[in-house]
C-alpha cells in the first residue's frame, strides 16, 4: 500500500478523503460544496 509508504499522506485528512472522491462521484461533489462553504 502507497499509504503505508507515506506517513504523512495517512495523517492528512484531506488525502484520505481523496481517495474517497476517486470511488464515489458524489464525495467528490461534496467536497467541492465544503471547500466553497470553507472559503466564505
Amino acid at each position: 500500500m502507497l499509504q503505508n509508504k507515506n506517513p504523512k499522506v495517512k495523517r492528512s485528512h484531506c488525502a484520505r478523503r481523496k481517495q474517497k472522491e476517486i470511488y464515489t462521484n458524489k464525495s467528490f461533489e461534496l467536497k467541492i460544496n465544503n471547500c466553497i462553504r470553507k472559503i466564505v
